[in-house]
C-alpha cells in the first residue's frame, strides 16, 4: 500500500512533532515526560506512544482496527512483557511506518489482546532502525 504525503505540522500542542534539520523530527513531552507522536500505518493515523524501552512496536486493539492492520490467520506468537503483566500475542510485519517526514519500511510488530489496556508503542523494532534518536533540551530528537 502506497501512503499518502505527510500534511504539514503543526507545532502548537505538546506532543506535535516539529521538522528540524536534515529531515529529523522533534517531539516535546506531554505534563507527564511521555513523548507521543502521529503514527501513520496504511495512511490512517494514530497517536502512539514514543517508548526506548519496548523492543517492539506493540499496537492495542484499538489502534489495529484503526489501522488496518489484519493478522494472518499463521502469524507467530510470541509471549512479551507488559505493565500489565506477560501475554501472549501474535507478531507480524508492517509494509510501512512514517512519524511526519521520516518513514520506516518493514517494521516489526505485536498486536496486544483486547483486554490489555496500554496506548500503542512506538518501540525499538521502529526507533532501531533510524540513524539515531536522543533526548536533548527536554525534546526528542529523531533522526531518519
Amino acid at each position: 500500500q502506497v501512503a499518502a504525503s505527510p500534511a504539514p505540522v503543526a507545532a502548537t500542542r505538546s506532543g506535535a512533532p516539529k521538522r528540524a534539520s536534515g529531515g529529523a523530527v522533534s517531539l516535546t513531552p506531554d505534563g507527564r515526560g511521555h513523548y507521543f507522536a502521529p503514527i501513520e500505518i496504511n495512511g490512517r493515523v494514530a497517536r502512539m506512544m514514543v517508548d526506548t524501552g519496548a523492543s517492539i512496536v506493540a499496537l492495542s486493539a484499538e489502534d489495529a482496527r484503526r489501522f488496518g492492520v489484519i493478522v494472518p490467520h499463521n502469524a507467530p506468537m510470541a509471549r512479551i512483557s507488559t505493565a500489565n503483566g506477560v501475554v501472549t500475542a501474535p507478531r507480524l510485519r508492517l509494509a510501512e511506518v512514517r512519524l511526519d517526514t521520516i518513514v520506516v519500511r518493514d517494521v516489526e510488530a505485536t498486536l496486544l489482546p483486547e483486554d490489555v489496556r496500554s496506548h500503542s508503542l512506538l518501540g525499538i523494532s521502529f526507533l532501531g532502525k533510524l540513524s539515531g534518536f536522543q533526548v536533548a533540551d527536554g525534546e526528542l530528537l529523531l533522526k531518519p
